[in-house]
């Protein structure tokens, strides 16, 4: 494993551990190394995460998941078959019974198991459940596991800037409040969630996908086959009409800031950009070759990474071949 530093950047992220795998007799094991390239952490996991904000880290041992500190020891034991990252100080796990919300030092804070929890955005996380008539909805959770909007959606989304998107039935979206009030009512049969006051929406079931205010005014007519929510003045959107990728970055008015040519595009923080090139043109879902944008359209390196992670206190993660990098915003 080689690894390349910015000039200047060790003071910033010398605390840091990176995960790092190597083939063994016993198949591939994961450890931790700092900037350096030195191994801090042994390479004894099955697999392991990157470091999280609150020092923990998801790895995994004989086929279930625990979380460790910096010192490699476990602070909640390998017992689970999944744990996501931690959102709002809340992570959610899977076990046997199904899904459960824990704490960082593992204590478990619901009452009961649910067939699906979320990740906590502004206090609230997602959740659903079969009711009695075997009828599936959603609903939300509050940091204490508690719930606070019983299961009575059909579908829903997390929250954003405490405002969320919910269906109440066919044809009726409506935007509600923490406390699952609604807010305003959309009479379409899809809205997306609501992203910086802007919403992805269809006006009819096969039709393509355009974006509506919280009101429900048209700010964007529909010309779109996928759109997703707006993120600092921008959406990724495609406009393929085959199982092709024409993946493009718009603004607010539907300016297209990166055109429709790319196979991928995901945001990254920082106002930089994921943009991806087909592999092999042919076989799109083949994979991409990426290059570090900005929001603005600037391009900053050629489409030569295989993937570039999110930027987390201004460094990314970038790998090239067998090369980890390490860049800077």
């Amino acid at each position: 494993m080689n690894i390349w530093i910015s000039e200047g950047l060790f003071s910033q992220i010398m605390t840091s551990l990176y995960p790092v795998s190597s083939k063994t007799i016993s198949g591939v094991k994961w450890g931790y190394m700092n900037p350096r390239g030195k191994i801090q952490i042994k390479l004894i996991f099955d697999d392991a995460m990157e470091f999280q904000a609150n020092g923990l880290a998801v790895v995994g041992l004989d086929g279930k998941y625990g979380l460790i500190n910096h010192g490699g020891n476990f602070v909640v034991q390998p017992i689970y078959d999944s744990i996501s990252e931690f959102s709002e100080g809340r992570a959610q796990v899977i076990g046997k019974e199904g899904f459960k919300v824990i704490g960082a030092s593992g204590k478990v804070l619901t009452s009961k198991a649910y067939s699906f929890i979320g990740s906590f955005e502004n206090g609230r996380a997602l959740f659903g459940e079969f009711l009695e008539d075997s009828q599936y909805l959603y609903g939300y959770l509050d940091r204490q596991g508690k719930e606070v909007v019983p299961a009575t959606f059909l579908t829903a989304n997390e929250f954003q800037d405490d405002k969320a998107v919910v269906q109440f039935q066919s044809k009726e979206y409506a935007l509600i409040n923490k406390n699952g009030k609604a807010l305003h009512k959309y009479p379409f049969p899809f809205v997306g969630n609501v992203g910086e006051g802007l919403l992805a929406f269809k006006e009819t079931e096969d039709g393509k996908f355009g974006y509506i205010d919280v009101k429900g005014t048209i700010v964007i007519p529909p010309k779109f086959t996928s759109a997703m929510p707006f993120e600092h003045g921008r959406a990724i959107v495609n406009m393929a009409e085959d199982y092709g990728n024409e993946y493009g970055l718009i603004d607010k008015e539907g300016n297209f800031i990166y055109p429709p040519v790319y196979n991928d595009i995901h945001h990254l923080g920082k106002n930089r950009v994921a943009i991806g090139m087909a592999i092999k043109e042919e076989s799109p879902f083949y994979g991409s070759n990426y290059a570090l944008g900005m929001t603005d359209g600037t391009v900053l390196t050629e489409f030569k990474y295989l993937t570039i992670l999110n930027f987390k206190e201004g460094v990314a993660s970038a790998q090239r071949e067998k090369k980890l990098i390490l860049l800077t915003n």
